[in-house]
């Protein structure tokens, strides 16, 4: 793990711990690309904003998770599960 004295990139995309610590490894990497995976998978942008929740989408999708919803779309239809 490197410590870095000057942090810089997209908020959204960056590890907690760059961003608070200045502490970059390469699960950095892995929490940026999971990010854009998550955009894609979702269909919704990293900044994006849902009235039932006051957090951006990564805590919209843990809270999904917590609540076993995480493969439901915003009508509570199977979302992704009817992909397959």
């Amino acid at each position: 793990m490197k410590e870095i004295q000057r942090v810089v990139g997209t908020y959204g995309y960056m590890a907690p711990e760059y961003v608070m610590k200045g502490l970059f490894s390469v699960k950095s990497d892995v929490y940026s690309f999971g990010v854009l995976l998550l955009e894609i998978v979702s269909g919704k942008k990293n900044q994006f904003r849902h009235p039932d929740y006051a957090m951006n989408l990564i805590g919209y999708a843990w809270n999904l998770w917590d609540e076993e919803r995480a493969i439901e779309d915003d009508n509570g239809s199977d979302g992704l599960r009817d992909a397959f």
